[in-house]
């Protein structure tokens, strides 16, 4: 049985109807968990996508080579498909086997595997055992029929119970050896510090990924929002309201690919992701918006949701836990003077504990630091103007001026009238054309949703 996990409906239905349903098949890596680390479990082969917020890709290679050192991996991934030189590092530092377009047809897409079909299984338990030899780890024979290459030097026992070598690293599998085998015993002995480095690999690779330029973007940005993910839950041990993770949790992934699979034009899409946006706290609000920005003003995907999506989420990290309680929820104009002078300095200091406590992109910590600045130098920490904002900080500091009117009027002609009397005046034309772009259309597919429900 193989385990496919991809988010894209139509192509896991393509595989389940190929395959006749003889497989698993989930849309996300933390649903294929479980499956994976049951030793009960049967697996010929693992597909999956890294382009997933639900759980760290990083995090799912290393479950798998502890739980299954043998099985072999493949990646449904475009950008590596077509990059050969990268592809073969990233095979060999990951281990990964091949790498595969979602279009591939499907009998090339299970041809590695095809021949397990025509050898048993082991009659032992499918995961690894750790008590057979020490510095060994026992493995089911039957797990390397879909292998052509070892990975890591094998090791059998012979009459005598002495360990034999069987195998070398890289030589190719003999699937009747294998037969043999697994007629005799059934398990290959691996040295645990082989399978260890392979891991080590694996977690320097992690260390040094953000800083790799050639590295597949959508991979990034999903490594990314995992972060921000477990950031949030730093910001709940911090004391953030159980209703923010909550709603931030389930709003993060959908929120990414339900914007950018918003048409050019956006209509007829916005009224119900924005509404259910309204209804979480600022930094979801604000994402939402940011990112249909980015959308207008046709900045690519990458900067929008690596970028302005991970500072939207984060910006405001810094005001849970406060000499004065958690400032996150309240208004600016009910802030006390020492807490209002504490708010003003909140950008860079979200920055910082940022920088101390997460691998974040250091164009990433530069919006969060300059979320409130303002072109014509009114805004703060520290009053930046013109060419001194990134575009990116800019983008961010209109939503929020946007979602503090909101709070502050209410009536959708109250903020109106605000933006276009004050608000406006203080950010670059273009990026208020953009703006006003998409607030018309979320505000014309509101009232037509809200006349449709009479």
């Amino acid at each position: 049985m193989s385990l496919y996990i991809h988010s894209n409906p139509e192509l896991l239905q393509r595989l389940k109807k190929h395959s006749k349903n003889r497989g698993y098949f989930f849309a996300t890596l933390a649903e294929a968990v479980p499956v994976v680390s049951d030793p009960k479990t049967s697996l010929s082969g693992v597909y999956f996508s890294p382009e997933d917020v639900s759980f760290s890709a990083f995090r799912f290679l290393e479950i798998l080579i502890a739980h299954r050192p043998a099985t072999p991996v493949f990646l449904f991934q475009n950008q590596l498909a077509g990059q050969p030189l990268l592809g073969k590092d990233f095979l060999s530092s990951l281990h990964v086997r091949g790498v595969f377009n979602e279009d591939t047809a499907f009998e090339h897409l299970i041809a590695p595997l095809l021949s397990v079909r025509s050898y048993p299984e082991s009659t032992e338990r499918h995961g690894v055992k750790r008590d057979v030899m020490p510095g060994y780890v026992s493995i089911p024979s039957s797990d390397f029929f879909s292998v052509t290459q070892v990975t890591y030097d094998l090791f059998t026992i012979d009459e005598s119970k002495k360990i034999i070598l069987f195998l070398g690293t890289g030589a190719k599998i003999e699937p009747e050896y294998l037969k043999r085998l697994i007629a005799r015993n059934g398990q290959i002995l691996v040295r645990e510090e082989d399978i260890q480095r392979i891991r080590v690999k694996l977690q320097r690779r992690r260390e040094y990924f953000f800083d790799d330029t050639d590295f597949p973007h959508e991979w990034k940005s999903s490594e990314l929002m995992v972060n921000a993910r477990a950031l949030i839950q730093e910001m709940k041990r911090l004391g953030v309201t159980e209703h923010l993770v909550e709603n931030a949790e389930s709003m993060l992934g959908d929120l990414y690919k339900s914007i950018h699979q918003v048409s050019g034009n956006f209509t007829g899409h916005l009224s119900q992701l924005l509404e259910k946006a309204g209804k979480c706290d600022r930094s979801v609000f604000c994402a939402g918006y940011a990112m249909l920005v980015c959308k207008q003003l046709k900045y690519e995907r990458i900067a929008s949701v690596e970028i302005l999506g991970v500072a939207s989420v984060l910006q405001d990290i810094s005001l849970f836990d406060t000499p004065f309680g958690d400032l996150s929820d309240k208004k600016p104009s009910a802030l006390t003077p020492e807490e209002r002078e504490y708010y003003l300095k909140h950008p860079a200091k979200s920055s910082d504990l940022l920088s101390r406590n997460a691998d974040l992109p250091a164009v990433t910590l530069q919006v969060i630091h300059q979320h409130h600045e303002r072109r014509d130098r009114t805004g703060f920490p520290e009053q930046l103007g013109g060419p001194q904002i990134h575009p990116m900080a800019e983008i961010l500091s209109l939503v929020n001026e946007y979602y503090d009117a909101h709070r502050e009027y209410g009536t959708d002609q109250d903020v109106l009238n605000y933006l276009n009397n004050d608000g406006f005046s203080h950010y670059s034309d273009n990026l208020v054309q953009a703006f006003r772009h998409v607030l018309g259309v979320a505000l014309k597919d509101k009232m037509a949703a809200a006349v449709a429900r009479k």
